[in-house]
């Protein structure tokens, strides 16, 4: 990131932080680190990692584990703020998954990719969900929302159903192809989002 744009991004996480308030807990971003050779020859699933995706788990800074976020409150939220990888035309595609914290079962995902990058359209019809979940900033590169089980009435939300995990659920990141290389962006080169959990 040039100078001017770390400012920008410093700036846009103090706006976030003065919106949202303060957080209960954040997470560390940790990248995982997959030998390709290892998969094959064990024939392990890996989580059909391959060389052109950077696969990232969302860690709780306690215990270095995939964090669980908990909403069985209902009031509780999980708010996620950062730098749209492709935006800034370091990925192809990028998504956030959300899983059963103890089967692994996929219960929803946030998808980033060109088609989306002007307004979010989730395609379902859910009248009580604002089309446009994702708030973003003036030049497009950054961007926040809040995670809740209800979103009803609130602006920027995406809303996840945690009626099947008992209102849990961990978090993966998945950043695919970075054009300029062809395989998936290296941990270092790109600037991780903040996860940030709000207890009610």
């Amino acid at each position: 990131m040039k100078p001017w744009q770390r400012d920008n991004y410093r700036k846009w996480l103090r706006e976030t932080k003065h919106e949202y308030g303060r957080y209960d807990a954040s997470a560390v971003i940790k990248a995982r680190d997959y030998s390709a050779e290892h998969c094959i020859e064990t024939g392990s699933y890996c989580w059909g990692n391959n060389l052109d995706a950077l696969y990232v788990d969302i860690n709780d800074p306690e215990t270095d584990k995939m964090m669980i976020v908990d909403f069985s409150n209902s009031g509780s939220q999980l708010v996620i703020t950062g730098v749209d990888y492709v935006a800034t035309n370091y990925a192809k595609f990028w998504n956030f998954g959300f899983y059963h914290p103890e089967t692994g079962r996929a219960i929803a995902t946030i998808d980033f990719d060109k088609v989306q990058l002007q307004e979010y359209d989730n395609r379902r019809p859910n009248p009580r969900k604002p089309v446009t979940f994702i708030e973003r900033s003036a030049d497009k590169n950054f961007f926040r929302l809040a995670v809740k089980s209800d979103c009803t009435g609130v602006n920027n939300c995406f809303e996840v159903d945690t009626s099947q995990s008992d209102g849990k659920f961990k978090i993966m990141m998945r950043t695919y192809v970075n054009p300029q290389t062809g395989t998936g962006p290296d941990f270092s080169e790109v600037v991780n989002p903040e996860f940030w959990v709000y207890k009610n």
